[in-house]
């Protein structure tokens, strides 16, 4: 199993460098003679061994027991709230916030005339994914604690997204 872990971190490792290649030189898929050439027809080969590299780990895991057990939850260290099992309901109360708050910013800048509603929607929205993130990570931590694993995750996966969304506006 250390050997085929060893493989399924090499793979990433390779994957991720052939992402940063790609990214660095995009002009070396569409040009180029000699070594850039043969470089354009390996790094597909490569990216696609590269993906397979984490098979022989999943499927390792897939044959061990002791994983089949911890992932059917029948092991009883597997602790769940019973609160937990809202965790659907708790997300959508924060989705459900977030947006509504950003149409009221839209509904503030249509009685605004010019570029200040604008900014009114703009500037608001940063704010709002920027407070709302600092308490979504802090609520997860929360939730972490409780035991409440679901919820934070969710949290967690919210706070990844308005991150990204923050980031699309800077």
């Amino acid at each position: 199993m250390r050997n085929k872990f060893k493989l399924a971190v090499i793979s990433i490792i390779l994957q991720a460098t052939l992402q940063v290649i790609r990214d660095l030189y995009p002009g070396l898929r569409y040009t180029g003679d000699g070594i850039y050439r043969s470089l354009r027809y390996l790094l597909p080969i490569l990216n696609v061994l590269s993906v397979l590299g984490v098979l022989p780990v999943l499927i390792a895991l897939y044959r061990n027991s002791a994983f089949a057990l911890h992932a059917d939850g029948s092991n009883p260290s597997s602790i769940s709230d019973s609160r937990d099992e809202g965790f659907i309901r708790h997300l959508g109360i924060r989705v459900l916030t977030i947006v509504s708050i950003c149409v009221l910013f839209f509904l503030f800048a249509n009685f605004e005339r010019g570029l200040s509603g604008a900014y009114l929607v703009i500037y608001g929205i940063m704010l709002l994914l920027g407070i709302g993130t600092v308490f979504l990570v802090i609520e997860a931590v929360i939730l972490y604690r409780k035991r409440r694993n679901y919820s934070a995750s969710g949290n967690m996966i919210l706070v990844l997204i308005m991150l990204c969304l923050l980031l699309g506006f800077v």
